[in-house]
């Protein structure tokens, strides 16, 4: 009776690892970086809207979108703000994967550290189809936060740094948690591990 209970409890063990194995591979999925309530469209002139932000643990930014892109295109940048640096750029149409409200293109990852302050910034013309709404509240994604919003009226892309309350869509991003995350192989050998330890420890009862 002793043997199958612990069997029982082996084989629950390895369960509940190979469940963490799954889940941590769900987990790759790409996170919204930036969510807006209540978009209003709004009118708008030529320039750039900078959303600012600051990952509390280390992120990939792997996708930059724009909501209601023109058909000719508009263009993202990711920035750290402390050196004015452009990290990585995109221009998004509408030919781009859409995700939500917004479009998407992929970017070669860019690591972003904790405690650093990013913004992603899009450049709106003001060409036929193009949209700038406004946010009536932003948030940020799992381990993302929102630092608020920045403008200028300039003709091509740059970091802005006039701020004002409401926030203009625009840009937006996506990601992914730096973390090592266990493949199925590596919760399997996890299980591996833990079994033998089990086992030990069952052979070191049965000595005593």
């Amino acid at each position: 009776m002793k043997t199958v209970c612990k069997s029982l409890g082996i084989a629950a063990s390895l369960a509940a690892l190979a469940g963490v194995g799954s889940a941590s591979k769900d987990a790759r999925a790409d996170i919204m970086g930036l969510n807006p309530t209540d978009l209003t469209q709004a009118a708008s002139d030529v320039g750039n809207d900078g959303l600012f932000f600051t990952p509390t643990i280390s992120v990939n930014v792997t996708q930059l979108g724009y909501y209601g892109p023109s058909a000719s295109g508009n263009p993202v940048g990711l920035y750290n703000v402390s050196t004015d640096t452009l990290l990585g750029s995109a221009t998004i149409t509408t030919s781009d994967a859409q995700s939500g409200s917004f479009y998407y293109a992929p970017i070669t990852p860019v690591t972003l550290t904790a405690g650093t302050e990013y913004a992603v910034v899009g450049f709106y013309s003001g060409a036929s189809g193009n949209q700038d709404s406004t946010a009536s509240s932003v948030s940020g994604g799992s381990g993302i936060t929102y630092d608020g919003y920045q403008y200028d009226y300039s003709n091509t892309l740059d970091l802005p740094q006039n701020s004002y309350e409401t926030a203009y869509f625009g840009p937006n991003f996506k990601y992914s948690i730096s973390s090592p995350i266990p493949e199925p192989a590596t919760a399997s050998l996890m299980g591996l591990a833990g079994l033998g330890l089990l086992l030990r420890r069952s052979r070191v009862s049965k000595t005593r």
